[in-house]
């Protein structure tokens, strides 16, 4: 018979609500992913999203069987004043300006058309989760449309002291001028002694490939 890997051990579950995982989603927009849906009851899920369209969203929408905090704040590796770049597709913007010429060799780039740009105030989650008193991070999640490098390096207290794993989203071609690929990732990563457990691939076909 196959197991249904969604099922946890009763005396686990009994041990998760008192004592429950926190996860840290930096780039919340859309809400926690599918994939943890069916444990969230046993998270405490602290958010970040600077894009306020999708804080709005995401504080109407939260449910009301897990402890969800979700903070309008932009991150980086220090405090600073930096520019948000808002895409037509509120999940694609950046602190980087979208490179049109490449995206547009695939498919639906339109989604990544810049309709605004803001001046946002940034902060390290360092500092972030010291003025909010969390200190047992478990699982840090990063998917930030490009600066997710600089999102970690502001981090490094966290990622020494508790975190024991991170899903972090990188690509291999940039798709934002400026941005770092997976290769500046891994370089980090590996510095703070973690290393690479497993990829999820994603990829899309060019307009010509089809």
């Amino acid at each position: 018979m196959r197991m249904n890997k969604n099922i946890f051990p009763e005396h686990f579950k009994d041990f998760l609500k008192n004592s429950p995982l926190t996860l840290i989603d930096v780039g919340a927009s859309g809400g926690i992913q599918n994939k943890w849906k069916h444990c969230a009851p046993f998270f405490r899920v602290i958010g970040f999203e600077p894009d306020e369209r999708s804080v709005s969203e995401l504080n109407t929408e939260r449910s009301m069987d897990t402890a969800m905090t979700f903070l309008s704040v932009g991150l980086y590796n220090k405090k600073a004043s930096i520019p948000l770049y808002l895409t037509r597709t509120k999940t694609d913007s950046s602190i980087f300006e979208p490179d049109m010429t490449f995206l547009k060799k695939f498919p639906h780039a339109d989604r990544f058309e810049v309709v605004g740009r803001e001046v946002m105030q940034v902060d390290m989650l360092d500092n972030q989760l010291n003025d909010h008193n969390v200190t047992d991070v478990d699982f840090i999640k990063v998917d930030t449309q490009g600066s997710e490098l600089f999102i970690l390096q502001g981090a490094a207290n966290i990622l020494s002291q508790a975190v024991f794993g991170v899903e972090v989203e990188v690509e291999f071609s940039p798709l934002y001028f400026g941005q770092p690929v997976f290769s500046d990732v891994d370089v980090f990563m590996r510095s703070r002694g973690f290393q690479l457990f497993d990829i999820a691939p994603c990829f899309w076909k060019r307009k010509r490939g089809k």
